[in-house]
């Protein structure tokens, strides 16, 4: 019972206390490395693009924001979105597709657009070029960052992840929404960055977590190897007893403590006395103080 009270407050102490991402993409995928164009899928202008994402907060709103990678331009496409969306999206852009051709979208809290991961989450990167521009950019968007550390944003989607097509879906332009805000990977993000700031901040907390998680572990292990030893047989038993005996231990030699026995000592000038026998009739002078005399009357 002990061990699983310390077992169930160490799980607890071991759950992240930091925001965690509030949702991820579909289609294009979840962004992980940052300026990896190797896998970049390419759209022309006026091709339908299918944008998917899933949140764990079905009332939450989020503005879909477009980034152009290399200028660090961006574009709002839709403010509001909540939940789990689908769209359908005619490419056009009003950025200019000379300052880079590598884009990506970020879904970022509607009513808060502060620079934490808890409040956004970005996509892979994804190509738009014009015509025969498109090989050119293929040829020139394939650099791999020389950074080749990742991070999984792990969250739990509201309902399990569909990547069928809807019966519906919206289409939507850039041109119709507009917006003053910059979304707040502005300032952080750039070319000489490497990974994107959830990434980090993963790292960052796997690395922590796996720390006190050893720590934990070895204080379980000390815990567990402390109580087996208590129950071990024998190990809370009373020495064994042992009988002392009454008799006095000698400390030295027995005739050296009473000395042996004299013949009597004669006086000078005196003579021995030679031993007179009683007479058996004789009494005692304690049994005539015994005898008892009677008056007659």
């Amino acid at each position: 019972m002990k061990m699983l009270r310390l077992f169930l407050v160490l799980t607890l102490l071991l759950q992240p206390t930091v925001g965690k991402s509030p949702g991820l993409f579909i289609r294009p995928s979840q962004g992980i490395v940052n300026h990896d164009y190797s896998k970049n899928e390419k759209f022309e202008p006026n091709d339908l693009m299918i944008i998917q994402w899933e949140t764990n907060n079905a009332n939450r709103g989020f503005d879909l924001v477009l980034w152009q990678d290399e200028s660090k331009k961006y574009e709002f496409l839709s403010n509001n979105l909540k939940g789990n969306g689908k769209y359908q999206w005619k490419v056009t852009t009003s950025l200019s597709l000379a300052d880079g051709h590598a884009f990506f979208f970020q879904m970022i809290d509607a009513d808060n657009y502060t620079n934490v991961p808890a409040n956004y989450f970005v996509s892979r990167y994804f190509n738009i070029t014009e015509g025969s521009a498109r090989n050119k950019a293929s040829s020139t968007s394939t650099r791999t960052s020389t950074s080749t550390s990742t991070s999984t944003v792990s969250i739990t989607p509201t309902r399990a992840i569909s990547t069928a097509p809807s019966a519906t879906l919206s289409t939507f332009t850039s041109a119709s929404v507009t917006s003053s805000i910059k979304p707040p990977i502005g300032s952080d993000y750039s070319a000489s960055s490497g990974l994107h700031s959830e990434a980090r901040l993963g790292i960052g907390l796997g690395v922590g977590l796996g720390c006190t998680f050893l720590i934990c572990m070895a204080i379980i292990i000390w815990y567990i190897r402390r109580q087996l030893a208590n129950m071990a047989p024998g190990s809370n038993m009373p020495p064994p007893w042992t009988p002392m005996s009454h008799a006095p231990i000698p400390t030295q030699d027995a005739t050296a403590q009473y000395p042996e026995p004299t013949a009597p000592v004669e006086v000078p000038g005196s003579k021995p006395r030679t031993p007179v026998e009683v007479p058996s009739d004789l009494r005692t002078e304690s049994q005539l103080q015994q005898q008892r005399f009677e008056l007659e009357s």
